[in-house]
């Protein structure tokens, strides 16, 4: 069986801290990633633009498609960073910012919850990727969470038992040795059918 992309979907806002970390340290683990940006839009440099013609000094307005072609985040430049430095995954980091036409559709539509950015993220990846990420493995990626784990062979195991999704846990804290004993009761109960 042919093995199936996987494609991350970022949803982030200002976690500019932790972002190249997490590029450098899971990009590898991915075919693709969307990154879908709430960040604050930073005021294009345009020395032809007056600082008084702008909406507002620290937000261009979404009435302005010029301003925000020409707007950054620094999510953005955090991005631009790191495919400077990887120049063979340019083609695979797409960055959408929510104020854009496709996402800003979407979250005019209802209030903005993580459905909303997850189906907005959906909607970018699908134009970003277009067939191909039908045919995708698609993988909630956070900014501050880091795969210990290869997650392609989640998406791999998962494909293989003909399954269309998987959801993967991942372990937050590690149990006390003290804690095994009573573990393996709940485990054994649960690959049983047992109730836990």
């Amino acid at each position: 069986m042919e093995a199936v992309p996987l494609v991350g979907l970022m949803i982030t806002r200002s976690d500019e801290a932790v972002l190249p970390e997490w590029l450098r340290a899971n990009m590898k683990f991915l075919d693709a990633l969307l990154v879908l940006d709430g960040s604050p839009l930073d005021p294009p440099l345009d020395p032809q633009l007056e600082p008084d013609s702008l909406p507002d000094s620290s937000q261009p307005s979404m009435d302005s498609p010029a301003l925000l072609k020409e707007a950054q985040t620094a999510t953005r430049r955090i991005i631009e960073v790191f495919i400077a430095e990887c120049p063979g995954r340019a083609e695979h980091i797409v960055f959408v910012h929510e104020s854009e036409d496709a996402p800003a559709a979407i979250l005019h539509l209802a209030p903005k919850s993580d459905q909303t950015l997850r189906a907005a993220a959906l909607q970018a990846t699908r134009k970003a990727f277009g067939t191909q990420a039908s045919r995708a493995w698609l993988a909630i990626a956070h900014p501050d969470e880091f795969y210990y784990h290869d997650p392609r062979a989640v998406a791999a195991g998962a494909q293989a038992a003909g399954r269309d999704f998987s959801i993967w846990w991942a372990l937050h804290a590690l149990p006390h040795t003290n804690d095994l004993e009573e573990w393996e009761k709940k485990e054994g109960a649960y690959r049983g059918g047992g109730a836990v």
